[in-house]
């Protein structure tokens, strides 16, 4: 408790906190950063579970996919230029290289980056591990995507994702399975020896049919608001973080094989307790 903790001197705290810090324990950390700086009068703390500890840092959106043909993909967003080798995944996970969507002087190009953002002055590529996500509330105030916002926003394909309530995994997919796309912001960092292209994609407040399964969601963008999100002044487009497919998302829990980044075949997503899935 505080009480018990805070009999310690002055300095106790500071060579505890660094450390824990070094022990990379970022639930102790948090507590002793804001018991040191007298953030809270009180804390309550709860019985630790771990279930719910897992739940409560798992990111959103963590995994998603993209079955859909190329000439699906193709005709959904087109007119495109297709510059990748396309596979369908059913199983994207971060750190592996997927399709983004870029606007370069009103032509949309179909290219390969990989998930989990680098900003431009990071110091190495493996910043991009804590990056998958970025929080709309924040864009334009974060260092890692103020200049993403403003100047690099992307369209990621995608025609479901998964989030996990407790250890069950759902899978979420428009009703008439429909391609669609994620807001996102894309980077190139150039401090290796090869540049590598990056992005991560935009959430916001979990919409209600989705409120059950976790907070957060992606933000799903209407097709009419893709030149929008590509090439509108960032300050404008608060209006598409909100209301995201509200009464046409539905999701049905999967195989926890979907757990494993190594698996990507059709199979993953059947629904349980059925023996095949129509995509």
């Amino acid at each position: 408790t505080r009480s018990t903790i805070t009999k310690y001197s002055r300095m106790n705290l500071l060579d505890f906190f660094h450390i824990f810090k070094l022990l990379n324990l970022k639930v102790l950390v948090f507590l002793l950063e804001n018991i040191f700086h007298n953030k809270y009068t009180t804390l309550n703390i709860r019985p630790f579970n771990a279930l719910t500890f897992n739940q409560d840092c798992k990111k959103m959106c963590g995994r998603y996919t993209l079955t859909k043909s190329i000439k699906t993909i193709e005709s959904h967003f087109k007119p495109i230029r297709i510059s990748l080798k396309y596979f369908p995944s059913f199983n994207i996970a971060p750190s592996q290289f997927a399709a983004v969507i870029t606007d370069s002087f009103n032509q949309l190009n179909l290219t390969e980056k990989k998930w989990g953002m680098v900003p431009s002055w990071s110091k190495d590529a493996s910043m991009g591990n804590k990056l998958i996500n970025a929080r709309s509330e924040t864009l334009h105030e974060k260092p890692s995507f103020r200049e993403s916002f403003k100047n690099q926003r992307c369209l990621i394909p995608a025609d479901g994702f998964i989030e996990w309530k407790g250890k069950k995994p759902y899978y979420i997919i428009i009703k008439n399975q429909a391609l669609f796309a994620f807001a996102g912001l894309w980077s190139t960092w150039d401090a290796g020896n090869d540049s590598l292209n990056t992005y991560t994609i935009v959430t916001t407040e979990a919409n209600k049919a989705l409120s059950s399964l976790h907070s957060r969601m992606p933000v799903i963008l209407h097709p009419n608001d893709y030149k929008t999100w590509l090439t509108a002044d960032s300050n404008s487009l608060s209006s598409l973080f909100s209301g995201c497919l509200e009464n046409e998302l539905e999701y049905f829990e999967i195989s926890t094989a979907i757990n494993s980044p190594k698996n990507n075949e059709a199979s993953l997503l059947t629904p349980v307790g059925q023996s095949s899935f129509t995509f």
